[in-house]
């Protein structure tokens, strides 16, 4: 009897430590919505289960009022600005030759890897941080900075400030 009794304590105190525990877990809430391999920054909200995207950090800085998110195979115009983890700029835009913007087809592995996917995530005229891993940007390959200086050391990963100017625009071909 004692033995029986014991048991049923036992058990008792198990199902209340499960209770106690999924009545905590239910009161908290997720102020950001879903994200879903992990924190990313303000602005951003990854509803995508990808692995692609969960190694990249994507911190929108500044959003536009375009609905329509950028579509892989249109072409996309954007100013960026890369850094080393170490705070070098090693690749801008505005400060290379001609200061121009780039105008590439999205998706089509015509920049680095890790724009074609985090662009996706933007609409036109959204200003956004990028954290991008090694192999998502130079890899082990050597390169030379576009801005000039030292070679980019192997496997950096890459920081890009980078701008919307436009996208979502079918390319016009002609004869």
């Amino acid at each position: 009897m004692c033995r029986h009794r014991l048991e049923l304590e036992k058990n008792f105190a198990v199902s209340a430590a499960i209770a106690a525990l999924i009545n905590s877990a239910s009161a908290i809430k997720n102020k950001a919505g879903p994200d879903v391999y992990g924190p990313n920054g303000d602005g951003y909200e990854n509803t995508s289960a990808g692995y692609d995207l969960s190694r990249i950090g994507i911190d929108i800085t500044e959003r536009s009022t375009e609905t329509k998110k950028c579509a892989p195979g249109d072409w996309t115009t954007v100013h960026w600005a890369g850094y080393l983890k170490d705070g070098r700029e090693i690749t801008n835009s505005r400060g290379e030759p001609g200061g121009l913007p780039k105008t590439f087809s999205l998706g089509a592995r015509e920049v680095f890897h890790c724009w074609d996917l985090v662009i996706t995530q933007l609409h036109k005229g959204d200003k956004a941080h990028i954290t991008c891993p090694s192999y998502y940007v130079y890899g082990g390959a050597y390169t030379q900075a576009p801005l000039g200086g030292e070679p980019i050391p192997l496997q950096s990963d890459v920081d890009f400030d980078i701008e919307i100017l436009d996208c979502n625009r079918v390319p016009d071909f002609t004869e």
